[in-house]
């Protein structure tokens, strides 16, 4: 079985909320809650690139709410509480038989 090669390991996402990457006019993050991507500045970049150096999950919540770039939760684990029908299907046959008269 053949490695990963070095650039898929080395774009690999360093924690769990957001990925750093050059979107080929500067520096943007992509924030996993919500797939949402920013464009960032240098600095808001330096502070992300080290919560992410470090693996650390609880600095990089901090630093998300510190830049304004968190959110609700958009996907959870719960079902939804009473979803409304919106449409009813009934299969009576999945085909036809030819036995009608």
């Amino acid at each position: 079985m053949n490695p990963l090669p070095t650039y898929a390991t080395e774009a690999a996402p360093r924690v769990r909320q957001f990925h750093l990457f050059d979107g080929g006019s500067g520096p943007h993050v992509l924030v996993f809650n919500g797939s949402r991507i920013y464009a960032i500045g240098p600095e808001v970049e330096r502070a992300l690139a080290s919560a992410a150096g470090l693996q650390d999950e609880d600095l990089a919540d901090e630093l998300l709410s510190r830049f304004g770039l968190e959110a609700p939760e958009y996907v959870g684990d719960a079902p939804p509480a009473d979803p409304p029908t919106r449409s009813l299907s009934l299969a009576i046959a999945q085909k036809c038989n030819l036995g009608c008269t």
